[in-house]
């Protein structure tokens, strides 16, 4: 299983701190040392939340990645959970739960081949 970031570089991640409020704004609280250092890292330029890469929930690099982890051939459109499991590996976000899900709502191919989870019918009895 991949656990990494193949479409985006770190350094766009890193970028994006330059012109993110939010992180600019985490960044300020960092340096007056009002952020609980157990949650938050900060290493090579970029915040990490519990050792997982940290982005704005506003940041236009989230919906890269999700469709990077569903729509990729080895994402093969797998579905909520399992998407779900490989983002939380590596990054984090306000939100990554209800972004992956309205995503993969909104994806026409898993849409298409949804299965029914009900039981199929018994044998036809005379």
């Amino acid at each position: 299983m991949l656990t990494t970031i193949d479409s985006i570089s770190l350094e766009q991640v890193r970028r994006s701190m330059l012109s993110d409020e939010f992180l600019k704004d985490l960044n300020k609280r960092w340096e007056e040392n009002k952020v609980d250092t157990r949650l938050y890292q900060k290493r090579g330029g970029m915040f990490y939340y519990k050792n997982r890469i940290l982005l704005s929930p506003d940041n236009p690099l989230t919906k890269t990645l999700i469709s990077e982890h569903q729509d990729s051939p080895w994402g093969g459109h797998s579905g909520y959970e399992r998407t779900l499991q490989r983002l939380q590996k590596i990054v984090y976000w306000k939100g990554l739960e209800r972004s992956v899900r309205q995503y993969i709502k909104e994806c026409d191919v898993c849409q298409r081949q949804k299965t029914e989870n009900i039981h199929p019918d018994g044998l036809l009895q005379p």
